[in-house]
């Protein structure tokens, strides 16, 4: 997503924060998700920032926990080594 943005708006995504938690659903989430009240859900919010700071796009993302994996890769990349 982040060409997207930096083509249609003309900024550069410099970061992206994401904080991932188990927290219980609130009632209008546990509703539309089809789940029972204060049943578990992993809350995902996300931050894409530009290298001043400024955040140009966030969102929230509520999944059930009893039907959420969450699976990463690293890899070293450029003549440093950086991790991407």
């Amino acid at each position: 997503i982040y060409p997207h943005i930096e083509a249609r708006y003309g900024v550069e995504v410099a970061l992206v924060e994401q904080d991932i938690r188990v927290q219980p659903a609130p009632p209008e989430a546990a509703a539309a998700l089809h789940l029972k009240a204060r049943s578990s859900v992993v809350r995902v919010t996300r931050r894409s920032l530009d290298a001043d700071g400024r955040i140009l796009l966030a969102s929230v993302n509520l999944h059930p926990a009893e039907r959420f994996f969450y699976s990463m890769r690293l890899r070293r990349e450029g003549p440093k080594g950086a991790w991407t």
